[in-house]
């Protein structure tokens, strides 16, 4: 399932990168099976299961937007800062995959 087609390029960009690729050819019926269309539009839209832990990640994503630059470049793979800011909180990104933040603000 991908969650986030920006994070799983990120990903993919980094596996192909480091040489943790592997081909392999799987039958049509697996193939299928394995992206069928209920599990490609499944979205993960919440932070946490109790509310207590979505408002700290929820403050915590809004400290993490206040450092990025707000340019929407997009280099880090995400569409925006804020999606970006999300990614991190949830552990699907790391906040030096910001550009601006690895070069010091540069």
């Amino acid at each position: 399932m991908i969650e986030n087609p920006f994070n799983a390029e990120r990903i993919a960009k980094k596996i192909i990168a480091n040489g943790e690729f592997s081909y392999n050819v799987e039958l049509h019926d697996e193939f299928q099976s394995k992206f069928a269309r209920e599990d490609i539009l499944k979205v993960n839209l919440k932070f946490a299961d109790d509310f207590e832990s979505a408002v700290k990640m929820i403050k915590n994503m809004n400290k993490i937007i206040n450092m990025l630059p707000g340019t929407d470049c997009g280099l880090c793979g995400s569409p925006s800062c804020r999606a970006f800011a999300e990614d991190v909180v949830k552990g699907l990104a790391n906040l030096n995959d910001c550009k601006f933040i690895k070069n010091g603000g540069e």
